[in-house]
């Protein structure tokens, strides 16, 4: 038997859905039980980024990603050492790059630099890895995408590789007459997850105007009943949810 249903918007009120699970109906337990059970990981990845990082790292096979994996060090952050920060130049807007890391420690931060969407780090080993990047330079780890390639290395990223992405866009300061030069803000744009994979800015610059959207992934969950077991399918991009009770 399967049963389905709405569920209000308060179900998906932050990134996380441990503590968010509404009580729906008389399923509403079920509903809850399969949000804790999946992600009540995300919760135990967010709390320690250092050994998220370090199984990530284990999956490196590329020779240009391995390579890159001798220079990190994960105390950083960014899993970028001290000494090479002593020896090398600084990659541009690093405190930006660590500021976004510290508030998203396990996700990749892909931050727009002119024409390039650019990582330092770890995250730049991620670049080079699943989108099958080359690194820029052999000091601290960085990577970039051209900015018209942007989508197809998020699918690399989110929807082959599993990961999530800050995507961080710029835009021109406001201007002074007077001033000789035209400064850039950033900002965060977008999160882009396995369950919400579609980067959705600047969609209507698209060149062609066609744009192939991915599906967002069920959140799935399963828990005990009696004589069997029910499983609990949530579409969190349609705000649905389904419960089958196998006997």
């Amino acid at each position: 038997m399967c049963h389905s249903g709405f569920v209000p918007s308060m179900f998906f009120g932050g990134e996380r859905l441990v503590g968010r699970c509404a009580v729906v109906g008389r399923y509403g337990r079920s509903v809850f039980r399969a949000c804790s059970s999946v992600a009540g990981s995300v919760d135990v990845r967010d709390s320690d980024h250092s050994s998220f990082w370090t199984r990530a790292l284990r999956r490196s096979t590329r020779p240009s990603a391995k390579e890159m994996v001798e220079r990190v060090d994960l105390t950083d952050a960014l899993g970028i050492s001290a000494q090479l920060l002593q020896s090398n130049k600084k990659p541009p807007l690093l405190e930006y790059f660590r500021n976004r890391k510290n508030e998203h420690p396990t996700k990749v931060i892909l931050v727009r630099i002119g024409e390039f969407y650019e990582a330092v780090g770890v995250d730049a080993i991620m670049l080079v890895q699943h989108a099958g990047l080359n690194p820029m330079g052999r000091g601290i780890p960085r990577a970039g995408c051209p900015a018209v390639n942007l989508r197809r290395t998020l699918r690399d990223l989110v929807v082959d590789a599993g990961f999530s992405v800050v995507v961080c866009e710029e835009v021109p300061e406001l201007y002074s007459y007077g001033t000789r030069t035209k400064g850039k803000e950033r900002y965060v744009a977008q999160i882009v997850s396995p369950g919400s994979p579609n980067y959705l800015v600047g969609l209507v610059d698209h060149e062609d105007g066609v744009v192939d959207f991915e599906r967002e992934r069920l959140t799935v969950g399963i828990s005990s009943a009696v004589g069997g077991f029910s499983l609990t399918e949530v579409d969190v991009g349609m705000m649905t949810y389904s419960v089958s009770d196998e006997r």
